[in-house]
């Protein structure tokens, strides 16, 4: 099937669930230590670099905006010092770690076990779209394949599409991003 007959098959999957269950996950990249690019100074400061230091952070949503679910920050380290006198569970987030601070197979199988759980919790059955990057592939073989998980139902959004079709590249991160800077 071509790009167009994937996205239009899966508009009609859409249509066989509500649009507070149509989940949509996304990771991006966090510069977390970059100064602003503009401020409100009268003089220039020159002679620095701009720190490259970053996270990754996988937001995800429904189709209406009505939920929010926990992001999940991926850093380097297993203990930040920042996160030694505070209770994680407080700060509302998942917190994981590895050397790369991307989103692996394990970590994406986690965050599905996660969501699975949650689901069954609330009693809900929900459609999760996703692109198909190779960590996102792999976690669902690990949680055994597209029948694995009970109450999340899988969907990929067709290859090479992400830019124009995935949800959360459509102003959702971008904004995210906007109102962390």
């Amino acid at each position: 099937l071509d790009n167009i007959a994937q996205m239009e098959a899966l508009r009609q999957l859409c249509k066989e669930y509500e649009l507070c269950n149509i989940l949509n996950m996304d990771e991006t990249g966090l510069n977390w230590k970059r100064t602003p690019d503009r401020t409100l100074a009268t003089q220039s400061h020159s002679g620095t670099k701009k720190s490259k230091d970053r996270i990754t952070i996988a937001l995800t949503s429904n189709a209406d905006g009505s939920e929010k679910f926990l992001a999940w920050v991926i850093g380097k380290s297993e203990n930040p010092r920042c996160f030694s006198k505070i209770k994680r569970k407080n700060l509302r987030i998942m917190y994981r770690f590895n050397n790369t601070k991307w989103m692996t197979g394990l970590i994406c199988e986690e965050y599905l076990r996660w969501l699975n759980n949650k689901m069954q919790g609330e009693g809900r059955k929900v459609l999760l779209l996703m692109d198909n990057f190779s960590g996102h592939e792999l976690a669902v073989q690990l949680v055994g394949g597209l029948q694995g998980l009970l109450h999340v139902r899988i969907a990929w959004l067709p290859r090479n599409t992400t830019s124009a079709w995935q949800p959360m590249d459509q102003g959702i991160i971008a904004s995210f991003k906007l109102q962390y800077r």
